[in-house]
């Protein structure tokens, strides 16, 4: 016989579970589920075995969790999700069970926070984030579920930060960096999220301040820098992100200030400073990294004397110690060499 009318079930401590109607043995009605507490956990309805209509979730507290609509069995309509403390954490819509248009998301405060748009369950169109203020941080564009087109970035006073081209979630296209006043500070060029080609970075007036070489999200080549005025500050050199070849500094007025050896990253080779006329004023030997040696040429009208000098942590007479110490050690090793060839020779005939 089948069943008709409500059916009962209680927890094991008396209260109870759930009341369910049926009709001719398959849900149909109210149906009402509770907390093993006896506080109310969930109330819908059914409509020939399948959910229908309007259904209202709880927290243990009593507090609302969840008011969603049904229809055949499916979400339909609008759904909204609430905070354990009543306030409104999302407010989305579902259309035969897929969510389709704008979904807002909001913190525990009830402050709308982002703002999304979907179509039969894809992210479609452009989804904005905001400051618990309500000030606009960033707008991502979506087709089909993946960022595809100009995402913005905004400062927190709402000026624009950033745009950065997407395509099917790789940053590929140009991508451009402002300063809070507006003017550029970088431009790029992105190739499926490596940075590719030539980099420029500006000052806040406008004025030239960088330009970098790309190969593979790395620095490559050459890369000049220059000062405000526009005269070069320096050139450096760098291969697949290490600074490798020679680097050069330079004053304001043009004159070479520094010139600096690099291998794979590290100092290596010999380092020259020069003052502002051009002269060359101190030699740094550096081996991978580690100085080696360090000649200061102290200039005196016409003459020039050579002397040796600290360097900046004043550990030179060290480093001369250790020098003589190597070649000292250098010596004894060929001596000793050359004694145990001698001998090989002898023996060996």
């Amino acid at each position: 016989m089948e069943w008709n009318g409500p059916s009962s079930i209680y927890y094991d401590n008396g209260n109870i579970r759930e009341i369910k109607n049926y009709k001719e043995g398959v849900l149909h009605g109210p149906c009402e589920i509770y907390f093993y507490n006896g506080g109310l956990s969930e109330k819908l309805m059914y409509k020939d075995n399948k959910k229908e209509g309007e259904c209202t979730t709880y927290f243990e507290n009593g507090i609302i969790k969840s008011i969603s609509n049904f229809s055949d069995n499916k979400l339909h309509g609008k759904a909204t999700l609430y905070n354990s403390n009543g306030t409104k954490s999302k407010e989305m819509f579902y259309k035969e069970g897929l969510l389709e248009g704008e979904l807002q998301t909001f913190d525990k405060d009830g402050n709308l926070i982002s703002v999304e748009n979907y179509a039969a369950n894809l992210k479609n169109g452009v989804s904005k984030h905001f400051t618990h203020t309500g000030v606009l941080v960033s707008e991502f564009p979506y087709i089909e579920d993946s960022i595809h087109g100009e995402v913005k970035y905004f400062y927190p006073d709402g000026e624009l930060k950033s745009i950065i081209t997407y395509k099917k979630n790789f940053k590929d296209g140009p991508t451009k960096i402002f300063y809070k006043s507006g003017a550029l500070k970088e431009d790029k060029k992105n190739i499926l999220n490596k940075t590719e080609g030539t980099v420029l970075t500006y000052y806040k007036s406008g004025a030239l301040k960088g330009e970098w070489n790309y190969v593979g999200g790395k620095p490559h080549g050459e890369s000049k820098f220059y000062f405000e005025e526009g005269t070069v500050l320096g050139i450096k050199n760098f291969k697949e992100g290490l600074d490798n070849g020679v680097t050069k500094v330079f004053h304001k007025n043009g004159k070479l200030k520094e010139e600096i050896a690099f291998t794979d990253g590290m100092r290596d080779g010999e380092c020259k400073k020069y003052d502002a006329t051009g002269k060359l004023i101190q030699k740094v030997e550096f081996q991978k990294g580690t100085v080696k040696q360090v000649e200061s040429l102290k200039l005196e009208s016409s003459s020039s004397q050579t002397r040796q000098h600290s360097t900046k942590t004043d550990k030179t007479p060290q480093v001369r110690q250790n020098v003589k110490d190597y070649v000292a050690i250098a010596v004894i090793s060929v001596i000793v060499i050359f004694i145990i060839y001698t001998l090989l020779i002898y023996f060996i005939g």
